[in-house]
């Protein structure tokens, strides 16, 4: 049960980052500067924000997954980023054949959601940000993990990551 709720805390704390860290960047760049002039084709800049803070929010969920987990394997962190994996690639795949309406209001009126709705990304980006996920859980995990060692502490039988 622990490992479950460990992969799920891990899950839910990269979900609350990203979706924050998210806002607070639409509202500073704002739909000038996070879309290519016209569309909604997100732009360079949005993608040299986003592609970080994903970093920075599969970091802390590694870490939370690992300290929560406290597995001697390092089960809970193997998980999320298994599930950061999967459901990345699924997530990819889906935006890669799906139609994208227009939006019914010009592109400097869209709220946070909508922009989330319309954004076009390039097909690449979609296929990537589970990769950067997946090496940012295991980051995250083996930070946490190190921490632990260099207190002292142990879960018995832990092989690090």
């Amino acid at each position: 049960m622990r490992t479950i709720a460990a992969v799920v805390l891990g899950y839910i704390v990269m979900a609350i980052f990203v979706m924050t860290g998210l806002t607070v960047a639409w509202y500073l760049m704002g739909p000038q500067r996070a879309f290519n002039e016209g569309t909604v084709e997100v732009s360079v800049a949005w993608i040299a924000v986003n592609l970080p803070l994903s970093l920075a929010a599969a970091v802390l969920g590694g870490w939370v997954a690992s300290r929560v987990g406290d597995h001697p394997r390092s089960l809970p962190v193997y998980a999320l980023a298994g599930l950061v994996l999967a459901l990345g690639v699924v997530s990819a795949g889906l935006q890669s054949s799906a139609e994208r309406p227009s939006p019914e209001v010009p592109v400097d009126e869209l709220t946070t959601t909508e922009a989330a709705k319309f954004a076009i990304q390039p097909a690449w980006y979609g296929f990537v940000l589970p990769l950067i996920g997946v090496g940012g859980v295991l980051a995250g995990g083996a930070v946490a993990r190190k921490a632990k060692e260099s207190r002292g502490e142990s879960s018995g039988g832990d092989s690090g990551l």
